[in-house]
């Protein structure tokens, strides 16, 4: 096997596989990388058993073979040569050769051949969703899913899919958050199907990555010849720079691409036209979680999602120091007061204006970091709080995102 490729080409999509491998797996072929040299091509896979990964990018085959390396070696190596520098990989005698300049490695190889690549199953289904979108879908609920629980089905996120609606929930039981969106297309898909939580953490990780899409566009520009089509991958490229520059990447609302699920027996694969993300997927049934969502009130609490995020972390600061999580919210006319008290006596109080003064009166115990993460989540301006009752399940919403809706239930402190 021989081929060239440059550094800046193979550095986002080595780096974006190197992050599935299981760096202190107990089968170093698991700690390995697949590179695969065909056809002016170089194929990249890596993967844990339970998630792949598989990408590819142009480059100059002189001879065609594939072989296995430390994905870890591989990267770190890769990240130190200069920019735009060439490097020219050579497989002999199961030692790879590096070379770029007056740098050379040698490096050792395990067989392609013993390799764990997981065999496809019939395809069963597929969706399409623009890729920002998805990637929102799953961070605007992701933070709710439950942590090593024994119920594993709650260890993960479910996708609902309800003709060209998808929702995405997760759920810990103590909290739950719903977010809803448009599929572009579906066919053939079941009611919903269960992620697991390093799968969804893998796909967040490569569709909000700006820096793939960036990679891709330059090798796009290097590859072709059409002024039309170089203009316009200039013209994207700088919408990239430019988003780059956002403090947050939900604040992008560029569309770059659709990306195409697929479905088979116990799998998802993702297709955005540069990765392919193959997951299996989590055997079990999710509770019926529209049952204990509150019904939505004509006149709900309104309170400024800044003010009331910042006085949450303020407030927990007295409780986070003695491994304490509950506050105090007391609703009383204007005003909402908010209280968290630790068990040396250590006292935070917050007031704050309620945007719409009702009659209710109701003093409940909540989570303070589930509120937080909550705040955190929305981005529009208020928040709204449905309460039925102090011992009852809180419902938050958002005028400004009607497909948003988070329950926390409420504590006793």
């Amino acid at each position: 096997m021989k081929f060239e490729v440059v550094k800046n080409i193979l550095i986002s999509p080595l780096t974006e596989v190197n992050g599935i491998i299981e760096k202190k797996s107990p089968q170093p072929i698991l700690q390995h990388i697949l590179l695969e040299a065909k056809e002016d091509k170089l194929h990249l896979l890596g993967t844990d058993t339970e998630i792949t990964l598989a990408t590819e990018l142009p480059a100059k085959v002189e001879e065609a073979g594939k072989t296995t390396i430390s994905s870890e070696t591989l990267t770190q190596l890769i990240s130190q040569l200069p920019d735009q520098a060439n490097i020219h990989f050579h497989l002999e005698n199961e030692q790879l050769f590096v070379s770029s300049g007056k740098s050379q490695f040698q490096l050792q190889t395990l067989p392609a051949e013993d390799y764990p690549i997981a065999q496809r199953t019939d395809k069963t289904g597929e969706f399409a969703i623009d890729a920002l979108n998805f990637a929102r879908l799953l961070d605007k609920v992701r933070f709710s899913m439950a942590k090593n629980d024994m119920r594993h089905y709650l260890n993960g996120l479910q996708l609902a899919v309800e003709g060209k609606n998808i929702e995405a929930v997760a759920t810990d039981g103590h909290r739950l958050s719903l977010a809803s969106s448009e599929l572009n297309a579906a066919d053939n898909v079941p009611n919903a199907l269960i992620l697991p939580s390093k799968a969804v953490k893998s796909l967040l990780e490569n569709q909000l990555n700006i820096d793939k899409w960036h990679s891709h566009l330059e090798q796009s520009k290097l590859a072709s010849s059409n002024v039309d089509e170089l203009n316009e991958i200039k013209d994207r490229i700088e919408r990239l720079k430019e988003l780059k520059k956002l403090p947050s990447f939900k604040q992008a609302e560029a569309q770059f691409c659709a990306v195409t699920l697929n479905l088979g027996e116990r799998e998802l694969s993702l297709d955005d036209g540069i990765y392919r993300l193959t997951t299996r997927l989590i055997d079990g049934k999710y509770p019926d979680y529209h049952k204990i969502i509150p019904s939505i009130q004509d006149n709900p609490i309104q309170i400024e999602r800044k003010t009331l995020h910042e006085a949450l972390k303020r407030n927990s600061v007295v409780l986070t120091r003695t491994n304490e999580n509950g506050v105090i919210l007391e609703f009383k006319g204007h005003s909402l007061t908010i209280t968290a008290r630790n068990n040396e006596n250590e006292l935070a109080e917050e007031h704050i204006d309620i945007l719409n003064p009702a009659d209710l009166e109701v003093r409940i115990g909540l989570n303070v970091a589930y509120l937080i993460e909550v705040a955190d989540a929305v981005e529009g301006e208020r928040l709204q709080l449905h309460i039925q009752s102090a011992d009852g399940p809180v419902l938050i919403t958002c005028e400004e995102e009607p497909a948003l809706k988070y329950v926390i239930m409420p504590m006793r402190i």
